[in-house]
């Protein structure tokens, strides 16, 4: 999923070049009001992601290092922005390569809004790579001709993404009964 999001993103942000910078960023009455705030908002969430996986434990205040809020502007210009994503998407793909089954099974614990979370491993790798999917496929109207073009393999991908984890993530019956065999909770079950 790492290698595929890494093709993705290069296909979106090749797509977005094309465009002029006042097209992308013009408020489209979306979420994040433009392709580049919707852009940005994906990078945020990646890294707020990355850095919970990685063991990041970031300062009071911040949700990352350098990151306060999800609808922050990391990078106002687009080259900026296209080489970062490139980067962020080689270090989600360096992770994913050194992750183990095991490690996927463990509890990932993180801070948020000052209170401990805590979650399978397994699940937080999910949102991260679901993520990326809803807001383009949120944003969808918001694009036309190219844009459109390059994101349709990702808004398509939202309904298998799940599959794909959970079939990666399988686990066996635990004595406690707390887990199912496709790895999601057993009914009734605590996540945290």
């Amino acid at each position: 999923m790492a290698r595929y999001n890494l093709w993705m993103n290069a296909k979106v942000y090749a797509s977005a070049a094309l465009l002029d910078d006042e097209e992308r960023k013009r408020d489209r009455g979306a979420f994040f009001k433009s392709i580049h705030g919707t852009l940005n908002h994906i990078m945020v969430g990646d890294r707020v992601w990355l850095s919970r996986l990685t063991g990041v434990v970031a300062e009071a205040g911040f949700m990352a290092p350098g990151i306060r809020a999800l609808d922050q502007e990391l990078f106002a210009d687009f080259g900026e922005l296209r080489a970062e994503r490139a980067a962020t998407d080689a270090a989600i793909a360096a992770w994913a390569s050194s992750v183990t089954p095991e490690r996927l099974h463990e509890p990932l614990r993180y801070i948020r809004g000052g209170q401990w979370r805590e979650h399978p491993c397994w699940w937080a790798v999910m949102q991260l790579f679901n993520h990326q999917t809803k807001p383009p496929s949120r944003s969808a109207s918001e694009r036309r001709g190219s844009m459109a073009a390059a994101s349709q393999g990702r808004i398509e991908t939202c309904s298998n993404s799940r599959r794909i984890i959970a079939s990666c993530c399988r686990v066996e019956k635990r004595s406690r009964g707390s887990t199912t065999n496709c790895g999601k909770p057993a009914k009734g079950a605590r996540l945290w």
